[in-house]
């Protein structure tokens, strides 16, 4: 009776434990496993400003979820002549995009940079173009998408193109639409993706 009894209480103790094991919890969201990654590297932009072409420098770097979702910084600047007079502009801020098909060696992103700029004199006198004698402060907003080619696991080339919204310039002879324009981008970024 006492060896039924002990042989009971393990089957009975193995049940439970076997099935503590398998135990899933039900709830709204269901937990998944994401992979992680990031890439950072620099970017050329070809623009219009005030009506000229102008190239702009810059680089951007971002956190990746799951190969496809990216969140980060951007920023870029350029010296460009308004007035007879040089002026340094630039602009940055949080990055967040989409990669559609990164599993692909031809892949695409769509991307939306939400940021500030600033506009100002770069012999840092006295600025006769702006209202304001220590430069210029703008609001950006510049939804782009890229074509983007892996060259290696850890590298991808990018063309693409972008259009900057310029808000709140507080300039005398540029509007916010001077500043504003359409962009061809190409970049070259490294990480893991």
């Amino acid at each position: 009776m006492k060896t039924n009894a002990t042989i009971i209480t393990l089957i009975a103790l193995l049940t439970v434990s076997a099935n503590s094991n398998a135990f899933e919890r039900d709830s709204l969201v269901k937990g998944t496993e994401y992979s992680h990654g990031g890439f950072g590297g620099f970017t050329t932009k070809t623009t219009n400003l005030n009506g000229k072409t102008e190239t702009m420098v810059g680089g951007k770097g971002a956190w990746l979820v799951n190969h496809n979702v990216y969140l980060g910084m951007a920023g870029y600047g350029t010296k460009n002549n308004v007035n007879n007079t040089e002026m340094d502009m630039g602009y940055g801020g949080v990055l967040a995009g989409y990669i559609f098909n990164p599993q692909k060696i031809l892949h695409y992103n769509v991307e939306l940079l939400v940021g500030a700029g600033g506009l100002g004199d770069s012999n840092h006198q006295n600025n006769n173009n702006c209202d304001d004698p220590n430069g210029d402060a703008f609001a950006v907003i510049e939804p782009g998408a890229n074509v983007s080619f892996a060259v290696t696991k850890y590298s991808d080339v990018s063309l693409g193109v972008s259009y900057r919204y310029v808000q709140e310039t507080n300039q005398v002879n540029l509007s916010d639409s001077d500043l504003s324009g359409w962009s061809v981008n190409t970049s070259i970024v490294f990480g893991k993706f």
